[in-house]
């Protein structure tokens, strides 16, 4: 093969490589957004059916794109790699070709909330790679591989488990990583707010005329002057869409009071949102807890709101069962799933400012960390929780880059030991030889 096929498929490796790793990682950080993306496709071809195994489907989705990166990158078996990749993205390529000549679902979600693109901007994404993995899949050289023999299987499962231990993580304390408008630091009426020099929709209009029986379609710039010709209809066509706030559907209706929204936004009190977006698919474990945070509120006269777009019947049992005393309010559903990825889940807001977020874990050790005081009174909660979230993100990859580093050693340590073999080696078998000359000629 030629040096320009080389570098061509080597470049190729490595673009598939950090694409797909790229691609299943936003996916794993936010393992619950993947579920309701994949439910989302679901409903929209009216697979109904299969949504109890959206979660599945999400774990295999991203751990196959996290694991077909890291192939690429390290060049773990390379052929098969290569020959996975092909056909990966032709399933793909023929599946968004579909989606974006049926428009189910306005954003694709192959790049989770990190990265918004259109139906036919991921299809065209797709043919890129399947390119990509046609030109890998044709080189049959060997590339480039960063692990050896003996460390190959294991640096091979350690990038298993990588994105199943992202997910669990992410699952149970919340994404470390947040894409989402309401993440920690983030002002909610700004991110619900339209400038008023922002670009607006754009339309192309047509008019559907009549003139003696035979119908016509004009634009806006040939609009007829002869009166001969009659009105029937006219068409509106996108042409380029505007500006969209990136919060459009949050809102909080009091039963007594109506809408409450901009009055929660704009209290200076700390505040509590708790969200359970259906209150028959909250963690019964876990409400408890909510229980506990209900009374640390009242103790210390913060507001806090019950968040739900469950059913009046189904909000009444919740209380009676759980003991809950304040009143549900009604919000809307992916409002809800999207500022919390739990159920339940806590947001703590202060002058529209989202300060911190808990997922129904870690609920309880909130309320044992504030131990009754006010938190006014806890350091953290000066300011919105920037810290730990970082803290948390480089304590997770550096675990990650760490298990690599020990896997990676272990192959520095085999070459270098290898080495000093063969170095040895030649050395006896150098004096063995001499040996045999020295005798060959002391028996000339």
């Amino acid at each position: 093969m030629s040096k320009f096929h080389r570098a061509l498929s080597l470049i190729a490796r490595f673009l598939l490589g950090f694409t797909f790793l790229f691609s299943g990682f936003v996916k794993a950080v936010d393992p619950l957004g993947t579920v309701y993306k994949i439910q989302d496709y679901l409903q929209a071809f009216s697979w109904g059916f299969f949504e109890e195994y959206a979660g599945l489907l999400a774990v295999a989705l991203f751990s196959f794109e996290m694991l077909l990166g890291f192939s690429h990158l390290f060049g773990f078996r390379q052929r098969r790699t290569a020959r996975l990749s092909t056909l990966f993205m032709l399933v793909m390529t023929a599946l968004t070709l579909v989606v974006a000549l049926t428009d189910p679902v306005k954003d694709c979600g192959c790049f989770g909330d990190a990265l918004k693109l259109s139906n036919w901007q991921t299809f065209e994404k797709n043919v890129i790679l399947l390119i990509l993995s046609l030109i890998l899949l044709l080189y049959k050289g060997d590339l480039y591989h960063t692990f050896g023999k003996r460390t190959s299987p294991a640096a091979f499962i350690l990038s298993m488990i990588v994105p199943l231990f992202i997910a669990s993580y992410s699952r149970n304390q919340l994404p470390f990583i947040d894409f989402r408008p309401y993440k920690v630091g983030s002002h909610l009426p700004s991110q619900m707010m339209v400038p008023d020099d922002a670009p607006q929709d754009s339309f192309a209009v047509t008019f559907i005329m009549e003139k003696d029986g035979r119908r016509k379609f004009f634009d806006e710039n040939e609009y007829p002057t002869d009166t001969a010709w009659h009105y029937v209809d006219r068409k509106e066509v996108l042409v380029r869409k505007g500006y969209q706030a990136p919060i459009q559907d949050f809102i909080i209706i009091h039963p007594q009071e109506g809408d409450i929204t901009m009055r929660v936004l704009s209290d200076t009190s700390y505040v509590f949102l708790v969200s359970m977006p259906y209150l028959e698919d909250a963690d019964a474990a876990f409400m408890s807890d909510v229980h506990d945070l209900q009374e640390y509120a009242k103790q210390h006269h913060y507001p806090l709101y019950l968040l739900t777009a469950s059913l009046q019947a189904e909000q009444e049992r919740c209380a009676y069962e759980f003991d809950l005393d304040q009143p549900f309010c009604l919000s809307d559903e992916i409002a809800l799933k999207t500022m919390v990825r739990s159920n339940p889940g806590v947001v703590l807001l202060k002058n529209g400012v989202v300060y911190a977020k808990w997922s129904a874990e870690n609920i309880e050790g909130f309320i044992q960390y504030v131990d009754g005081e006010s938190l006014a009174q806890k350091f953290l909660y000066h300011q919105p929780r920037y810290m730990k979230k970082t803290i948390e993100t480089v304590l997770v990859l550096g675990l990650i880059v760490l298990a690599y580093f020990i896997v990676s050693l272990f192959r520095a340590i085999s070459l270098i030991v290898t080495f000093y073999r063969k170095r040895k080696l030649n050395r006896l078998t150098n004096g063995v030889v001499k040996a045999n000359s020295d005798n060959n000629v002391l028996n000339q």
